[in-house]
């Protein structure tokens, strides 16, 4: 995805050869979801939410093109099953994954907060590119990324609030029971 970004504020000359390019660059990143999604049972074990999510952040950050800024804030993040670390990691990679593919941001903010007297765990991904209309993109068939996303949220138990409008930004809040 960050190959994508910098790739589409790239000055080529040849039109034809940048829209090769983001295809090709776009069925790399299926490949590499699909054999991640392969690789995943290898990981069930060792995953750790924290340095994935600052890995996540330093890989973006060395685009230039987007300044993405990680704030997590959980006391009790041991006590989560790897199921409940990897499905919270796999919403903010959704979540960035949408913003580099859709919102021309430059700034993304990613916070993960704990919220101990309301047993919640928050997630707000916040950026400042073009938004969207999210009643049509949680109606709408052509992907899974949203829809995935409200599943995985609804499968936790948790909220999903989606407040976006074009051209303002986009703000997704998830709050999950602990």
């Amino acid at each position: 995805a960050a190959l994508k970004v910098n790739l589409r504020g790239a000055a080529l000359p040849d039109a034809e050869q940048k829209g090769s390019l983001l295809t090709l660059v776009d069925q790399v990143s299926n490949d590499v979801r699909n054999l991640s999604h392969s690789l995943h049972a290898g990981m069930e074990n060792t995953f750790q939410l924290v340095p994935a999510l600052e890995q996540l952040r330093d890989t973006l950050n060395q685009s230039g093109n987007l300044t993405v800024e990680l704030v997590v804030s959980l006391i009790r993040q041991d006590t989560l099953s790897v199921k409940q670390r990897m499905a919270l990691y796999r919403m903010v990679q959704e979540l960035v994954s949408n913003v580099l593919k859709h919102a021309e941001a430059t700034e993304l903010s990613i916070q993960l907060t704990e919220f101990d007297d309301e047993n919640l765990l928050n997630i707000l991904v916040q950026d400042n590119g073009k938004g969207f209309d999210p009643t049509a993109a949680l109606t709408r068939n052509d992907g899974l990324g949203m829809v995935g996303l409200r599943d995985r949220v609804k499968d936790l138990g948790g909220e999903l609030d989606i407040d976006s409008s074009p051209a303002h930004g986009t703000t997704v809040i998830v709050d999950i029971p602990f």
